[in-house]
């Protein structure tokens, strides 16, 4: 999976999975945020003011896993096979990756870098 997707995938589970306290975690909130490019960063604090996902899975169906609009066959197919690739959902913007499941972890383990 592509670097900055991951990145991006441990900071929404930072912001998102402590319940509004984020003083607990700003330091590694911001060690996060200096390496994403900034194109990424605003679209990502963008989609995340909207009170939506900013990054969400691609589900077996082929569904947006924030906005649930089926996505074309060849957008699927590009997500699931380019995981070098960012991708994002037509309908809502977000982020799109084959899986996120596995990447989440609680904030005691940190991200490994």
């Amino acid at each position: 999976m592509n670097k900055t997707l991951l990145l991006l995938i441990q900071l929404q589970n930072l912001i998102l999975g402590n319940d509004g306290d984020l003083s607990a975690v700003s330091g590694r909130i911001e060690c996060l945020r200096s390496y994403l490019p900034e194109t990424y960063l605003s679209k990502f604090d963008r989609l995340l003011r909207r009170r939506r996902l900013a990054v969400a899975a691609l589900t077996d169906s082929g569904t947006c896993g924030n906005c649930c609009s089926s996505l074309p066959i060849g957008d699927s197919i590009a997500i699931r096979r380019e995981r070098n690739v960012v991708h994002a959902c037509r309908q809502c913007g977000c982020f799109l990756c084959s899986d996120i499941r596995p990447l989440r972890f609680s904030t005691q383990e940190g991200a490994g870098l």
